[in-house]
């Protein structure tokens, strides 16, 4: 009997009744003893600066960004707005309208731009890299080394350096993350954002390398555009071909 009143007092003193929310297990989670951790992304909607604080550990910038958990947009928006210097990009696909906004804008203060694009954002539907390169941002567009008729190498960086950032700072962007909305909302695509001096001149120094191979401006995309027209002849012209 004795036996039989201890298991039920251990089942009755142990129970307990956790209300947990709906969003638990999706934007939060329970750690030991209960303890709840911060939304995984804030609120749709939310609007302000950029809070400088939750990029900065050990006293330094270097943070990690997951879409489409996080919103990489908008932190590549307010960057863009805090930039006082100069900005380089390197980019495979360029289609979001509101980051070119924020680089038209950059521009317009004074900020110094300067992209780096794969030939194929010529190509691209939604494409901004046009539009970037009418309001004066200089572009370049990548040559490939070796030229196929179905196989191109690719330009496939998508870096951004900051020269005058938060905190006076020079920043690195660096990632899997591409300029477009299934980027941001859709992909399962990361970006470290660090102040690491030392990879930053690494960086500057291949993005400087890259734009020397480049004749910058309307000639040279005048050129990548003829020679993706000429590509997407002779491919639609080996398909009649195949099919007669």
């Amino acid at each position: 009997m004795y036996f039989l009143l201890t298991i039920i007092w251990l089942l009755l003193g142990t129970q307990q009744t956790i209300s947990a929310e709906k969003t638990w297990g999706k934007t939060h989670f329970i750690v030991k003893d209960n303890t709840l951790i911060c939304p995984a992304k804030k609120p749709s909607g939310q609007t302000g600066p950029l809070n400088e604080s939750c990029l900065i550990h050990d006293g330094c910038v270097k943070h990690a960004l997951f879409s489409a958990h996080d919103d990489i947009q908008k932190m590549l928006i307010d960057l863009i707005n805090k930039e006082q210097k100069s900005i380089k990009i390197a980019i495979f696909a360029f289609t979001d309208m509101e980051i070119a906004k924020a680089l038209m804008s950059a521009h317009a203060r004074g900020v110094s731009v300067r992209i780096i694009c794969d030939c194929s954002c010529l190509r691209a539907k939604f494409s901004k890299i046009s539009l970037l390169q009418k309001e004066g941002i200089s572009v370049f567009v990548y040559t490939p080394a070796q030229e196929h008729l179905f196989i191109n190498d690719l330009m496939h960086h998508k870096f951004v350096i900051f020269e005058k950032n938060m905190m006076n700072k020079s920043l690195l962007w660096t990632g899997s993350f591409n300029f477009t909305k299934s980027a941001n909302t859709k992909n399962q695509e990361n970006v470290l954002i660090i102040d690491d001096q030392y990879l930053i001149t690494l960086y500057n120094g291949h993005f400087d390398t890259l734009a020397k191979t480049i004749t910058k401006t309307q000639k040279n995309i005048a050129l990548a555009q003829r020679k993706e027209r000429k590509a997407a002849r002779a491919l639609k012209q080996s398909k009649k071909q195949i099919i007669t």
